[in-house]
């Protein structure tokens, strides 16, 4: 009972607390790409961005869309790493827009 009351209590004063899906450790991102677009189909956009890291990881961040111009989202994100390069975190929330993969080289 004291358990539940703690929760709740818990859950008032602190409210809920979401874990991002990614976190980024920005001290030793050294490049960050241009954005790019290309097209896939006629009616089918990808926006994008690259990553770079000194440990050779490279991530690629990108955002499909039906409109060549649409990717303001995608835009904030990048200005958030490169405001943050070089000594911050930088966490990513679940989003189904955006999309990121990880390659080593």
């Amino acid at each position: 009972m004291m358990r539940k009351i703690k929760e709740w209590f818990k859950s008032l004063v602190v409210g809920e607390v979401h874990n991002p899906k990614h976190v980024f450790n920005c001290r030793d991102l050294i490049w960050i790409s241009s954005l790019e677009t290309s097209q896939n189909t006629p009616e089918c956009f990808t926006h994008y961005f690259y990553l770079y890291w000194s440990n050779d990881m490279v991530v690629k961040v990108y955002q499909e869309s039906h409109d060549r111009n649409s990717y303001q989202e995608l835009y904030k994100l990048r200005e958030l790493f490169i405001n943050n390069m070089g000594y911050s975190y930088v966490p990513i929330e679940d989003n189904s827009e955006i999309y990121i993969d990880i390659h080593l080289l």
